[in-house]
């Protein structure tokens, strides 16, 4: 068999208090560069030992990506820099910045998801309309039923 299931898990920091963030922007400070001004953004990787319920360690890899922005696309400057934080759990064997476009790669199978809902539904309706050609099933009239109603 030899077969070897790789998983990439999004993780999803937004709940990070102030705290959290300082800390996010302490391990990032080895790792900026500047794309263009006004955004700089530090991808790294870490090993991270995590512990289940029943005392069994996973050392697991997480990837990282910060972005600080002090402008925003138009160039308009910001007061205070905004901060991007995302990242994932991964057991893949690649750079960061492959994980990160690995991911964002994930809509391709979203837009397959979606057209085949698309065909489902052009399915289930010509489904209905051929109940009303010449050789769908024969239909009687409603009949309808008066309901008493006692004072």
């Amino acid at each position: 068999m030899g077969r070897q299931l790789n998983y990439l898990v999004k993780c999803n920091p937004h709940g990070s208090d102030t705290a959290d963030q300082d800390t996010w922007r302490a391990v990032a400070a080895d790792y900026w560069e500047e794309l263009r001004p006004g955004k700089r953004p530090a991808l790294w990787a870490q090993t991270v030992s995590i512990r289940d319920d029943n005392k069994v360690v996973y050392v697991v890899k997480r990837v990282m990506r910060l972005v600080e922005r002090t402008a925003d696309r138009d160039g308009q400057l910001l007061l205070e820099p905004a901060y991007e934080l995302e990242g994932g759990w991964t057991s893949l064997d690649e750079a960061p910045e492959a994980v990160i476009k690995r991911y964002q790669a994930r809509a391709t199978h979203d837009l397959i998801l979606h057209l085949a809902q698309l065909a489902d539904n052009i399915q289930r309706l010509m489904g209905q309309l051929g109940m009303n050609g010449e050789l769908s099933p024969a239909r009687h009239p409603a009949k309808r039923r008066r309901l008493r109603t006692v004072l």
